[in-house]
Order: structure tokens, then C-alpha cells, then sequence
């Protein structure tokens, strides 16, 4: 029985916000096994081809890099990834491990087709927090030159940090001086 796959639609500049997935579970015996294919098909059925993973700890994103490796390399459908290291208690912080410093290089590969033709995911732990100020820095870049920063601020604030609005709106004018660059 062949299954036959549509081609998935290649949209540039679909950004997809979320969480961590599972990459890896101990083994019966000891050492670890990658996980199955679940999270990599989820992806794959977004047409996701690149994967920010904005983590504090190189084991994390090492371990998330390797599952996506193997999963690409068994399936030829190839996601890429980068890492941007953060500090998990900071993500309004202003500083090199920050939200704002995710949001500048999540512009910067989204400017640069990261997603080769494809979507792109961005994830912290929580979905929340540091993916949620990179998501929001990507949607007031995006839409420069359509609405007035203003608009777009007031709908960023209701779609991606709702519970965090004090805290964004003290790197407001950072975001706004970083869509500028």
C-alpha cells in the first residue's frame, strides 16, 4: 500500500510559538534513546524547516539538535535549528541572555529565510515567557510600513503576552528602536 503525501504549502515568514518538546528518554539497561517520531511529524506537518530554540543549557539544545538530526536524516525532510541561550528568569532582560536579544536574532533569521521556503518554530520551555517577547519583537517588524507602531503594539500586547504587559511595556521603545536596526 503506497501512501501518497501533498507537497506541503511553502509560505515564507510563518512564524509557530510553543514550548520544548521531548528529544530524548532513558533507555531499559541505562543511556538514553532518542524519542519517537511524534514531536518531529507535528513539525513537519507545519512545513516547520528551522527550529529557534531559545534554552538556557547547551545539553538541551544539543540534545534537540540531534533528535531533529536523525529524524531528518530518516525521513529527508530537513528542519535546521539555532540556539540562543537565555537566562530562564529573565526574559524581559536587557542584556546579552534576554527576550529582547532573542528578538533581534529571530528578525535577523526570519529577514534571512531561515525557513527555506518553509514555517519557522521558536520555543523557550514554557512557550511564554523569552518566545513570547522574540514573537512579539518578529510581529512589530513585520508589520512596520503597514500600521503605525502604535496599532501594532496594542495588538501585540493582547496576542502574545496578555499576563505580561507591564513587563513588556518596559522594553517598549527597546522593541521599537530594534525593528529600526
Amino acid at each position: 500500500d503506497l501512501a501518497v503525501h501533498s507537497p506541503q504549502p511553502r509560505e515564507r515568514g510563518v512564524l509557530y510559538r510553543g514550548s520544548g518538546f521531548p528529544t530524548s528518554f532513558p533507555k531499559a539497561g541505562g543511556g538514553h534513546e532518542y524519542a519517537d517520531q511524534t514531536a518531529f511529524e507535528f513539525l513537519r506537518s507545519l512545513n516547520v524547516r528551522h527550529v529557534v530554540a531559545l534554552v538556557d543549557s547547551p545539553e538541551t539544545y544539543y540534545a534537540e539538535d540531534g533528535y531533529l538530526r536523525y529524524w531528518s536524516s530518516q525521513t529527508g525532510f530537513a528542519i535546521g535549528t539555532t540556539w540562543v541561550q537565555i537566562d530562564p528568569a529573565e526574559a524581559f532582560g536587557r542584556d546579552d541572555r534576554g527576550g529582547l536579544r532573542a528578538a533581534g536574532i529571530l528578525i535577523a533569521l526570519m529577514r534571512e529565510g531561515a525557513g527555506k521556503g518553509g514555517a519557522v518554530y521558536v520555543h523557550d520551555l514554557d512557550g511564554v515567557a523569552h518566545a513570547g517577547v522574540a514573537a512579539a519583537g518578529y510581529e512589530l517588524w513585520r508589520n512596520r510600513g503597514w500600521n503605525d507602531f502604535d496599532t501594532t503594539w496594542t495588538l501585540v500586547e493582547r496576542r502574545f503576552l496578555p499576563g505580561s504587559r507591564e513587563s513588556l511595556r518596559r522594553i517598549r521603545e527597546e522593541l521599537r528602536f530594534l525593528i529600526e536596526l
